[in-house]
């Protein structure tokens, strides 16, 4: 009795382990059920990729016909050649790639050349258009001098010319057995015509190649009368104080000055007039002026 009661105690835990299994079994049995399912649907997947894989392996063993037949036509082709021509073909684009480098740092080599030689013509340029101006500042004052070159010559000439007319009229009536300082009008006036129709007019002309000749020529051919009425002046104009020697050679200074005015003033302006007229005959100062805006435009 003792054992059946505890066998009954045993078989009472043991029913209830049971009881406490049944749900784990449940899930096993659930968990079975959908490896199951799992296991079919595998099967079925092995299935078609069996197929597939047989397909693939025809497939392939096609593709290998065609990858022979391939590379045979490439042989038939000259693939040899081919890949020779190509292995040329890029040892050219290597050394056009090195030409095309060394030809790009020729460009920015040349590029900075080109910079360089711009700014060193523009520095010439504007250097060239300071010294066009220069030029045609300095061809301005040469006109402007040659001009003023005459003038100066021209009044030097007439205050030369008019001390010699004061000279020659003495000198003629001296000639004239007239005394200059006590000659009347009527008698200068007789004198002055008489000058004229030699050709010594009373009105200095610079201008006039005859006249200078003909004042000139009237004091070397008339000295003796000159000198004597150079000689008075001079006598008068120290008071009487000096010797006949020293009146003598104050008056042959006196009269080599007044020639020598005549010629130098006369040739002065000849030398100014010539060179002017030259230039501006020749075009030069026009020449200058377009010259200069040419520059000035080139520069621009």
């Amino acid at each position: 009795a003792t054992q059946l009661a505890d066998g009954t105690v045993s078989l009472q835990d043991g029913t209830q382990q049971l009881s406490d299994a049944i749900p784990a079994l449940t899930d096993g049995v659930d968990q079975l059920n959908t490896g199951a399912f799992s296991l079919k649907d595998g099967i079925y997947a092995y299935a078609d990729g069996a197929a597939s894989a047989y397909e693939g392996s025809v497939s392939l063993n096609d593709n290998m016909k065609t990858y022979a037949d391939g590379i045979g036509t490439l042989k038939d082709n000259n693939l040899d050649s081919s890949v020779a021509s190509a292995a040329d073909g890029a040892s050219q684009l290597a050394a056009g790639a090195a030409t095309l480098d060394a030809g790009i740092d020729s460009a920015l080599s040349g590029a900075g050349a080109l910079v360089t030689g711009a700014d060193t013509l523009s520095g010439g340029l504007t250097k060239l258009e300071a010294g066009s101006d220069q030029l045609a500042a300095g061809t301005n004052k040469l006109k402007t001098d040659l001009e003023a070159g005459k003038t100066k010559a021209t009044e030097s000439y007439n205050t030369a010319y008019g001390s010699f007319y004061k000279v020659a009229i003495a000198a003629a009536c001296i000639e004239q057995k007239i005394n200059p300082s006590s000659a009347t009008p009527q008698q200068q006036a007789v004198i002055a015509a008489a000058l004229a129709q030699s050709g010594i007019s009373q009105t200095p002309d610079v201008t006039s190649k005859t006249q200078y000749a003909l004042a000139t020529g009237y004091i070397l051919k008339n000295y003796a009368s000159v000198k004597q009425v150079v000689a008075a002046t001079v006598s008068a104009a120290a008071g009487g104080q000096l010797d006949e020697a020293t009146v003598s050679s104050k008056a042959d200074e006196q009269i080599v000055t007044m020639t020598s005015g005549l010629s130098q003033a006369y040739q002065a302006y000849n030398n100014c007039n010539t060179t002017l007229s030259s230039l501006e005959d020749a075009g030069y100062f026009d020449g200058m002026s377009d010259l200069n805006a040419g520059i000035k435009s080139a520069n621009s």
